[in-house]
């Protein structure tokens, strides 16, 4: 699921993007809250599963991943992408 949609313009051949539609924007938002909470299990499980010492470290491990990938998931993704890719002030 694309966040919006981009077809061609037939004038000048430009891609004309549409912004997202707010379904978009609600299942986005749900995909990411299912994903970080499976994360957030996994690495719980794991923990619990190697004893309670190590419950609170992958307990806050989980903790720190969430946050950063949550509050910083623009600055992950433009990085991964490269090319002199960068944020764009409103």
């Amino acid at each position: 699921m694309a966040l919006g949609s981009c077809r061609t313009s037939r004038e000048n051949g430009a891609p004309r993007c549409e912004p997202p539609r707010e379904t978009e924007k609600i299942m986005n938002r749900l995909r990411t809250i299912l994903l970080l909470g499976v994360l957030t299990a996994v690495l719980i499980g794991i923990g619990s599963a190697l004893g309670p010492g190590y419950l609170y470290g992958f307990t806050a491990l989980a903790l720190i991943i969430n946050f950063g990938s949550y509050f910083f998931s623009d600055r992950i993704v433009l990085a991964m992408r490269g090319r002199g890719a960068r944020t764009v002030a409103r």
